[in-house]
């Protein structure tokens, strides 16, 4: 059995969800400023699992900003 050739606009679940690069930089530089910001909070209290939540949302976050300074992160166009 053949399957047709379909371009990605016609793949179910890939879709344009409206988010440009000024959104997507201000949420990474939020989710870092927050990031942060919990992994002290949970430091200071001594919360095992806020200091790895805080701190593995600090690290997604700068690894964004790092492929979005290098030209990787744009995934739209």
């Amino acid at each position: 059995m053949r399957y047709r050739e379909t371009s990605p606009e016609d793949v179910v679940g890939i879709q344009d969800t409206g988010a440009d690069e000024g959104i997507m930089m201000v949420t990474a530089i939020y989710s870092l400023i927050v990031g942060v910001g919990i992994c002290i909070l949970g430091i200071k209290k001594r919360v095992f699992w806020a200091v790895i939540s805080g701190a593995s949302m600090a690290l997604a976050s700068i690894a964004y900003l790092i492929a979005s300074a290098l030209g990787y992160a744009n995934i739209w166009h």
